[in-house]
């Protein structure tokens, strides 16, 4: 086989999803334009014409002027009570005067958020939010480790015949390993389920001896402009400790 430096691939970054069993894998569309700020986040066009007044919901900014900058739009809608700071990304299209994308993120991530413009602004909803949910932070140390086990056979026999023929002795099954460095309640949910403590601060589990708990998972790796997917539609988390 030749050597082929295009084709080689390093892991410099990557982002871990979680969906509900069954969720929809990304399309090739979806990974070329991926950013992973704004996948998966209810996304808006916005085209500005003139001087305009955004409204999420019920709340609308003050007026902004037609040349405003990303930052300044990103500003005013943060100050509404029904988006909040750093729940709402805005950026420009590149080469394109008075055009942005706005999306909406944080705690507003995956949700449903409703924008709307004045005369003065052109707002088109370009993406619905996607039922992929990010896991958070993992180690750098420790990259997502694939394996294989199971699915060996072994030989059958009767007295009249040796090797009668081969069976499996173990299902086979693929796993991937994920060290999570993000230690909060959604982690926790996703590991052990849904938290059984009513108290405050304190995450409760009914039953320990769970086997673990189904999700779709999704991990998209990027190497510059060059970027990778694998997807399940249905997996078990589950520990990977061995013990001593």
């Amino acid at each position: 086989m030749a050597f082929n430096d295009n084709a080689v691939f390093t892991a410099s970054t990557g982002y871990v999803y979680k969906a509900v069993p069954g969720t929809a894998a990304m399309t090739p569309a979806e990974l070329r334009d991926f950013d992973p700020e704004t996948y998966g986040a209810h996304t808006y066009d916005l085209l500005v014409t003139g001087p305009f007044i955004l409204t999420v919901g019920t709340d609308s900014t003050a007026s902004l002027p037609a040349d405003a900058a990303a930052v300044a739009v990103q500003a005013e809608l943060e100050k509404l009570a029904s988006v909040g700071s750093a729940n709402v990304v805005v950026n420009t299209v590149e080469g394109a005067p008075g055009e942005f994308v706005v999306a909406f993120v944080g705690d507003l991530f995956g949700s449903e958020s409703v924008l709307t413009g004045d005369t003065g602004a052109t707002v088109t909803e370009s993406a619905k939010p996607l039922a992929w949910d990010p896991v958070g932070h993992t180690a750098a140390e420790e990259l997502p480790e694939f394996g294989y086990e199971g699915g060996e056979t072994e030989a059958r026999s009767t007295w009249q015949k040796k090797n009668l023929k081969q069976v499996s002795s173990e299902d086979p099954v693929d796993y991937v390993t994920i060290r999570a460095n993000q230690f909060d309640m959604e982690t926790l949910e996703m590991y052990y389920g849904k938290n059984a403590s009513k108290v405050a601060n304190v995450f409760g589990v009914d039953d320990p001896s769970s086997a673990g708990v189904d999700k779709a998972f999704m991990i998209v790796l990027v190497d510059g402009d060059f970027k990778i997917a694998f997807s399940s539609a249905k997996a078990m988390v589950c520990s990977a400790y061995k013990g001593p």
